[in-house]
C-alpha cells in the first residue's frame, strides 16, 4: 500500500506572508487541525497547527512565517504506507506532510495510520482472529496456512508476533469465517498451540 492511497488530500494552506490575525479569522472557517505554509510560488515551506495559531500573539509584525514549523519529517506519495507507520512510531509524530516537487499534496495523520492498520488486518470485516504459537523456524506459516486451506476458509490477513523467547513466535490469522472451531480442532490434533480464541 502506498502513501498516496491513505493520505488526506486538499490540505488547507496559508501563505507565509499572511498575518497571524488574518490566519485566525480564516482558521475559524476550516475544520482542519493542520495547515500548510507556502510561498508565493506555491512551494511548501512548513506547517502550522490550530494550536500554534491560537497561541500566537496578534501583532502587526507576526506572520505565519514566524510561527510555522520547518524542520519536519516529510514523505513522498509513492513511499510505502507500512514503512511510514514505522516512522510515526519511532518519532512519536502526530502527522506527516506529503510533499512532491516542493508542493504539499496531502497529509497523513495518526487517524489515517489507524484506519490503514484496521484495513491491513481485516478487522473491519466480519471475521475471526486465530492466534497460534509455533516454533520459530522456516515453513511454519506455510504449514498452518495449508491446514486452514483444507477447510476452504479464506485468509484475510496474517501477522507475525515475537514471543519472549527467540525459539517461538505467534502467528495471527484473520479468517473469513465466524466459526473457526473446526480449524482449531485440526490445529490441536496436529500438535499446534492455539492461544485464541479459547474454546
Amino acid at each position: 500500500m502506498l502513501v498516496k492511497d491513505i493520505m488526506a488530500a486538499n490540505v488547507p494552506v496559508f501563505k507565509i506572508s499572511v498575518s497571524v490575525a488574518a490566519a485566525k479569522q480564516e482558521m475559524m472557517k476550516q475544520s482542519s487541525r493542520y495547515f500548510a505554509a507556502e510561498d508565493n510560488d506555491r512551494r511548501w515551506k512548513g506547517m502550522v497547527s490550530d494550536i500554534d495559531i491560537k497561541k500566537a500573539e496578534e501583532s502587526e509584525d507576526n506572520f505565519i512565517s514566524d510561527i510555522m514549523k520547518t524542520d519536519m519529517i516529510t514523505a513522498h506519495p509513492l513511499d510505502s504506507a507500512e514503512e511510514l507507520s514505522g516512522v510515526f512510531y519511532q518519532n512519536n509524530l502526530e502527522y506527516i506532510p506529503i510533499i512532491e516537487e516542493d508542493r504539499i499534496i496531502g497529509l497523513v495523520t495518526e487517524k489515517e495510520m489507524l484506519h490503514t492498520l484496521v484495513r491491513l488486518t481485516g478487522a473491519h470485516q466480519p471475521s475471526s482472529k486465530l492466534e497460534i504459537k509455533v516454533i520459530n523456524k522456516a515453513g511454519q506459516l506455510a504449514e498452518v496456512a495449508a491446514i486452514i486451506k483444507e477447510h476452504h476458509i479464506n485468509i484475510q490477513s496474517v501477522l507475525v508476533y515475537p514471543c519472549q523467547n527467540d525459539e517461538e513466535k505467534v502467528l495471527v490469522f484473520r479468517l473469513a469465517t465466524m466459526n473457526p472451531l473446526p480449524v482449531i480442532q485440526h490445529l490441536n490434533d496436529e500438535g499446534y498451540t492455539v492461544l485464541g480464541p479459547v474454546r
